[in-house]
């Protein structure tokens, strides 16, 4: 099932280019996001969280894009704990494919990859570092930051997205999902 994944992907791709050659612009984008677990023990408990990282995505087409992300959350678990720092944090970083229709007002894009989760608890006694693998989909919105014809080449843009990841922990006695709907905006530029 895998094989046939992957070379439906890589006929995708090599079609795509063949067919839409032309423009395609890669771009640096760095982002902020509100985080809120999948997992409803973590939900309940931790609630909604901030986001940063950052996106490269780089044109294989004008359809297709390859990106590459990873973003950073941290926080206290026990909020009422003064000046202890963050003792959760977790590091998903992301690879997969987007597709993308451009418009001349936006170009709005849906994807899909892999993602690999770095999850780090300081909450007790010893530091618990546990990792994952699992898989994510993007979507969203890319403006230009200008109006009227110059935009097709404007060089920054803005990117209005939408995420979400499944990530499992499976590591005894442990088992959860760090994966979680993430929503943001990011804004960089368009090499």
């Amino acid at each position: 099932m895998r094989k046939n994944i992957i070379i439906l992907c890589i006929g995708v791709l090599l079609i795509s280019n063949f067919i839409f050659a032309g423009n395609t612009r890669s771009r640096l984008i760095a982002k902020y996001a509100q985080f809120q677990h999948s997992d409803p023990s973590f939900k309940e408990i931790h609630g909604t969280h901030e986001s940063y990282g950052g996106e490269l995505s780089l044109g294989i087409s004008t359809v297709v894009d390859l990106w590459f992300s990873g973003m950073y959350t941290s926080y206290n678990a026990n909020p009422s704990t003064i000046n202890a720092g963050p003792a959760i944090s977790m590091i998903p970083i992301e690879l997969g494919l987007k597709f993308k229709l451009p418009i001349s007002i936006f170009t709005p894009y849906v994807g899909g990859g892999l993602v690999y989760t770095r999850y780090v608890d300081s909450t007790g006694e010893t530091e618990l570092n546990l990792d994952g693998l699992g898989y994510c989909g993007q979507m969203g919105l890319i403006f230009p930051s200008c109006t009227g014809k110059a935009c097709s080449s404007s060089l920054f843009v803005i990117d209005i997205f939408i995420n979400y990841s499944v990530c499992r922990i499976n590591s005894d006695p442990f088992n959860f999902d760090t994966g979680g709907l993430r929503i943001g905006v990011g804004w960089g530029f368009s090499l």
